[in-house]
């Protein structure tokens, strides 16, 4: 394996670009926390997935995150994710149904890991 020889010679700082990129920035990690909340609500097993190992545990393992996710539909964002890529973390405010309960909100703090291009979380605060 080669070390990386330049590191800024590609000239798109700032830019946006569709291939996964070697290091976090906040567009991707915002769109990460939308992307995680519809496969969360949608499909737990997915979500679940999108977790780090040692936050699954922290989650209580599959059981306690499905009790969770398994009963919340229609989670929205009520104002855009603020992400912080040099932390590596994300808060938000989000709507949700809990089947039988109603309408729910919740201020979400993620710390996130950054590996081979994708995002996991880390923790939650």
């Amino acid at each position: 394996p080669e070390a990386p020889a330049n590191e800024s010679t590609s000239g798109t700082t700032g830019s946006t670009s569709t291939s996964p990129n070697e290091q976090p920035n906040a567009e991707d990690m915002e769109a990460f926390v939308s992307t995680y909340l519809e496969t969360a609500s949608s499909d737990p097993a997915a979500g679940f997935q999108m977790l780090t190992p040692a936050f699954q545990e922290a989650s209580g393992g599959f059981a306690g995150y499905q009790s969770f996710w398994g009963s919340v539909t229609n989670p929205r964002l009520l104002e855009p994710a603020r992400a912080d890529a040099d932390n590596l973390t994300v808060a938000y405010r989000y709507q949700f149904e809990v089947r039988g309960e109603g309408s729910k909100q919740d201020d979400v703090f993620l710390h996130l890991e950054f590996q081979d291009g994708r995002y996991r979380i880390a923790g939650e605060e």
